[in-house]
Order: structure tokens, then C-alpha cells, then sequence
């Protein structure tokens, strides 16, 4: 057999809502390897939180998909759970550490706190919030798929038949725009994590809650899945790289209006020895 390699595809967008505000983007993407595909890839998206509290969350979502990424590339298969709950801590250790030297360095000005400071955000237990983001990461590759989530977005799997499902357990606290986060005191404990055999496995999608939030249902938000799979089978993950920015943006325009980022991996289908090329498919563009 050939080897089975993992291809990325990955986005984020600025919501409507927050351009007609003039607010930046508060998601973050990335992937290593660099070049979007290999026998392994790592994957992760952030969400920051954007409130008032939290007016350098962008850069902390920035930080959390870098720090992840890094961490996660540097692990060798087979991971146990043993191994990804230290994992999940050094995240979480990293991106505190590094978002305390920002905020000494770079003290909050009266315009991101929306009034003078009174000191109480620079206070160690408290000045975390100012970077508050979630994050959601994934390793793919043929042996086995690692996945971890701490705050609200989502997590889906496609198999060899186009079935979606959402390997990991819901949080029951992830309702009315509430969400844990990188700056919990019990970060590390709030994660959900994941190790299961890749087996039939063909796609991971990687999603902040701008996107599920822009569909009419969960249903039509679950197909999306199988969609980007048979559009891979077609036409290869360029065809995804190259038009996926540009249905985000049409997503967060009629819908939600949040910020919006994906990351998506796409493993091979097994192919015999001697042959070439991807089994042709119909082509299909994601429904909203």
C-alpha cells in the first residue's frame, strides 16, 4: 500500500458584525507541518473572547493555536492518555506564562480598559482575562486521531461512508454565550480530550462557534463534513484552500455576523501499490 498522508485546509474570517463595528478578528488557525500536509499533521483553532474584559483576546488566540501547534508537533505515536493530559498542562502552562511576560511588558492603556486603571487587572488571578480565548487542536494522521477542546466550538469526524459525529463528550456549561476558557484557574481540568483509532476516519474539521452558529440547524451544520470530504475525493484540497475563505465570509455575512475559523484535515483514502490519483466523486459546495 502507499503511505496515507493527512492534507490541511484552513481560514479564519472576521465577523460581519464586528466589521461593521470596526472590531478585528479575534480568531486564530494554524497547522504544522507549514506545508498542509505529511503522514501526521497537528491542527488547532482559537476563539477569543472579545468582551470588554478581554480586550487583548485576539493575541491570546494568536498564542494558544501557536503553543498548541508547537507542543503537539513535538509528540511521537502512539500517544496515551497519560501523555496527552501533560500535554494539555503544558498548553496551559506556556500560554499563562507567556500572556503574564505580554501584560509586564506591555501594561493595559486606559483605552483597552475603557477607563483609568485602578490596578485591579494586574493582579496575577485576574490579568489572564485580558487574553481570554478558548482552543480546540487535533494530531491526524492514519494511526490515530488526538483531540482536545476546552470552551465552546466544534469537533467533527467524518468516516469512509460520510457519517458525521462529534467524538467529544458536550460541556452542559457551554450555553448563552458562556464558555470556559485559557483563563479559568481550572483550565486544565475543564478540557475535554480524546485518543481514538483512525480507522475508517477520512476528515477532521476544526470549527469556533461563529460557524456551527451561522447554520439553520445542527444538521445542516453536520453536513458540511461529508460535503468537504467528497469535494477532497474530487478535486483535492487545494480546491478546499483556495474557496474556503471565501465561503466563511459568506457564512458570517448571512449568518451569525461572529468572527469564524476552521481548520480541516483530510486523510487519504487507502490506495493499492502501483497506483495513483484519488477516487472521483461529485463535487459539492458546503450547505448552509
Amino acid at each position: 500500500m502507499n503511505p496515507r498522508y493527512a492534507r490541511v485546509a484552513g481560514a479564519t474570517v472576521p465577523g460581519a458584525v464586528h466589521l461593521r463595528a470596526g472590531r478585528l478578528n479575534q480568531d486564530a488557525v494554524r497547522w504544522l507541518p507549514h506545508v498542509g500536509e505529511g503522514k501526521r499533521v497537528v491542527m488547532a483553532v482559537s476563539d477569543g473572547h472579545g468582551n470588554p474584559a478581554s480586550p487583548r483576546s485576539g493575541l491570546g488566540a494568536a498564542l494558544a493555536v501557536e503553543i498548541a501547534t508547537d507542543v503537539l508537533w513535538q509528540l511521537t505515536h502512539p500517544i496515551s492518555p497519560a501523555v496527552l493530559a501533560a500535554t494539555v498542562t503544558s498548553m496551559v502552562t506556556r500560554w499563562t506564562s507567556q500572556v503574564l511576560v505580554h501584560l509586564a511588558r506591555y501594561p493595559l492603556t486606559a483605552g483597552e480598559l475603557g477607563r483609568p486603571s485602578d490596578g485591579d487587572l494586574d493582579r496575577p488571578e485576574r490579568s489572564t482575562v485580558v487574553y481570554g480565548s478558548t482552543l480546540i487542536f487535533a494530531v491526524v494522521s492514519v494511526h490515530e486521531l488526538v483531540l482536545g477542546q476546552l470552551g465552546d466550538g466544534d469537533v467533527v469526524v467524518v468516516d469512509d461512508t460520510g457519517q458525521a459525529a462529534r467524538p467529544l463528550p458536550a460541556d452542559e456549561r457551554l450555553m448563552a454565550h458562556m464558555t470556559t476558557s485559557l483563563s479559568d484557574d481550572d483550565a486544565v481540568g475543564n478540557f475535554r480530550t480524546t485518543i481514538v483509532d483512525a480507522g475508517r476516519s477520512r476528515l477532521v474539521l476544526l470549527a469556533t462557534d461563529g460557524y456551527a452558529n451561522s447554520f439553520r440547524n445542527d444538521d445542516a451544520f453536520l453536513q458540511v463534513g461529508p460535503d468537504l470530504l467528497r469535494m477532497a475525493d474530487a478535486e483535492g484540497i487545494s480546491s478546499i484552500r483556495a474557496s474556503l475563505p471565501g465561503w466563511l465570509a459568506e457564512t458570517t455575512h448571512e449568518g451569525a455576523g461572529d468572527d469564524i475559523g476552521v481548520t480541516v484535515a483530510v486523510l487519504d483514502p487507502p490506495v493499492p501499490a502501483g497506483t495513483s490519483g484519488h477516487p472521483g466523486d461529485e463535487v459539492g459546495r458546503p450547505l448552509r
